[in-house]
C-alpha cells in the first residue's frame, strides 16, 4: 500500500475550481510521493540523519517550515483523531484534540516562510554538487539515489514552489500536506 501526498492549501477547493490548475497539476504542482517519504523518515526514531535533515545541513537552510507542515490536520482530521481516541477519558480526549488545534493556531499564516524556505532550498541546492554523492542513504535504495541524480527532488521543490505561489496568488494563507 502506498501513501496518498499532496502538498494543500487552505482554499484548495477554490484552487481546484480553475481549469488551468487542473489541467497543469500533474506536471506543474504535485510533489512526489518520494518527497513525502523523505519528510516523513524525519519523524524516525533511529540515530541515522535523515537524508532531509543532511540537505538541510549542506544547503544551511532551516527546514522546519516543510516538517512542521505535517503537523495540520484539518476539521477532517481532528474529527478521524478525536474517534480514534474513543478509548480515552473524555478530558483525555479533549486535551489531544486542544493540542492539535494549538497546534493548527500555530500554522496560520505560514505561506510566506513556507515560499522562502522553498527559495532557499533552490537557491543553495544550485549551488551544491550532485547530492546523490553528497547524501549519506540509509537504506541501498537505488531509487532514492536516482531521485537525487535525476533532479526530481529539485522539480519536487520546484512543484511545490509554484504551488504555494500559485494558492498565495488566489488568496491562501495556510499550507499543509494532505497524506492518506
Amino acid at each position: 500500500m502506498s501513501l496518498s501526498f499532496a502538498v494543500s492549501a487552505d482554499i484548495i477547493k477554490q484552487l481546484f475550481e480553475d481549469d488551468s490548475f487542473v489541467e497543469d497539476y500533474s506536471d506543474k504542482y504535485q510533489v512526489s510521493s518520494t518527497f513525502c517519504e523523505l519528510l516523513l523518515r524525519e519523524l524516525g526514531d533511529d540515530e541515522r540523519v535523515p537524508e532531509f535533515e543532511q540537505i538541510s545541513r549542506i544547503t544551511d537552510v532551516d527546514i522546519s517550515p516543510l516538517y512542521q507542515m505535517l503537523k495540520y490536520c484539518d476539521e477532517a482530521d481532528i474529527e478521524s483523531v478525536s474517534r480514534f481516541l474513543q478509548d480515552k477519558t473524555e478530558e483525555e480526549r479533549n486535551r489531544e484534540i486542544e493540542k492539535l488545534k494549538s497546534d493548527n493556531a500555530k500554522m496560520l499564516g505560514n505561506i510566506d516562510i513556507v515560499i522562502l524556505t522553498l527559495e532557499n532550498l533552490i537557491t543553495a541546492l544550485s549551488k551544491v554538487g550532485d547530492l546523490a554523492k553528497i547524501v549519506t542513504f540509509h537504506e541501498p535504495d537505488r531509487f532514492l539515489k536516482e531521485y537525487f541524480a535525476d533532479d526530481s527532488f529539485g522539480q519536487d521543490l520546484r512543484n511545490f514552489k509554484r504551488f504555494a505561489e500559485f494558492a498565495k496568488s488566489k488568496g491562501a494563507n495556510t499550507l499543509f500536506y494532505r497524506i492518506n
